[in-house]
């Protein structure tokens, strides 16, 4: 007999990246035979319904309405400690104490958790004394290999660089900007791009700095043909827990399209995907001086094509590799559902 698994995901909780890592989930549970159902009304729900969530948020309305609700969760990143840096008052404060209550609860009783990277399950291990084997590590990725991308004429004769996403205070735009500057300032020929939908607080910062720059954005569809043309790629974080335990999609992105990733040493899982590539830049965000030797020195080697390409290829059969992630599905969730 089919086990029948409910979606519950809310409009406000999609995009393309989540989309794309649902997906993946979707299609691994079709293989096991499982009819999924998608809603975005709790409504829906059955109590004896094993659910699918990928917020806290929407855990919470589940168990509100049954409180002995079966789950499965997406852990994405460190929600109480990301709410640090919201707006702050009481009702941040409140919301911080709630939802860190949650997350405990939520990690007791999921049938099948995934988390995003393994600093991510240490971080819980510590926080939590987490010491269940129910869980799955998928980084976020939203793209597989665009090998045209790695041929784009003159990719790699440019001193380009390009900043893709959003531009929260986490996401380091300001150092990024400052650090292009210095650079600017030596190497006249470099140039700057910005693909963000935050094309106002985008055009702040660059202000600030008396920095030029292309600032634009792309759908998903688009945004691989426009990535095509840049060799370096910003991805610097502080830190802090929230940038250590998470996965960024970006790199994933950069890296499909044959990017440069210039990235900080914080973001834990990272170490280890690179310990063998040669193309990368890492650094520290608060020694952006060392981040501009490390490019300078880089710039002096040429970029072999076909090395890089097969380089990336190797992240992308061992890091971002579906098959991998659906075969490990199948094989922790088939017997949740027998």
């Amino acid at each position: 007999m089919k086990k029948t698994i409910k979606f519950l995901a809310y409009s406000d909780e999609l995009s393309n990246v989540t989309q794309f890592y649902i997906n993946i989930i979707i299609q691994a549970l079709k293989d096991i035979q499982s009819d999924i159902i998608i809603t975005d009304n709790v409504k829906n729900i059955n109590k004896n319904d094993i659910v699918f969530v990928i917020t806290l948020k929407a855990a919470l309305k589940l168990w509100i309405k049954h409180p002995h609700q079966k789950i499965m969760i997406w852990i994405q990143g460190a929600l109480p400690e990301e709410l640090k840096f919201a707006e702050k008052g009481l009702w941040n404060f409140c919301k911080r104490i709630t939802y860190n209550y949650l997350e405990k609860i939520v990690l007791k009783k999921s049938l099948l958790t995934f988390f995003v990277s393994q600093s991510m399950v240490e971080h819980q291990k510590e926080k939590w004394h987490y010491n269940s084997n129910q869980y799955i590590i998928m980084p976020c990725f939203n793209t597989t290999l665009e090998e045209q991308s790695f041929f784009y004429p003159h990719k790699y004769e440019n001193l380009s660089f390009v900043f893709a996403g959003g531009i929260g205070p986490w996401h380091c735009l300001e150092q990024c900007v400052i650090l292009f500057s210095k650079i600017k300032k030596e190497k006249p020929q470099a140039t700057l791009t910005i693909l963000s939908k935050e094309k106002d607080a985008a055009r702040k910062i660059l202000s600030k700095y008396n920095v030029d720059a292309k600032i634009d954005f792309f759908d998903l569809k688009d945004l691989n043909s426009e990535l095509a043309k840049y060799k370096y790629g910003f991805l610097l974080r502080e830190e802090l827990l929230l940038n250590h335990v998470a996965t960024p999609t970006k790199l994933s992105t950069y890296l499909s399209n044959g990017i440069i990733p210039i990235f900080s040493n914080v973001i834990g899982d990272f170490k280890n995907m690179f310990s063998e590539s040669k193309y990368k830049i890492q650094g520290d965000v608060s020694n952006l001086d060392l981040i501009i030797e490390n490019i300078y020195k880089f710039e002096q080697e040429p970029v072999e094509i076909q090395e890089i390409l097969k380089d990336y290829k190797n992240i992308f059969l061992k890091y971002y590799n579906i098959e991998i992630y659906s075969k490990e599905i199948v094989k922790k969730l088939g017997p949740l559902l027998q």
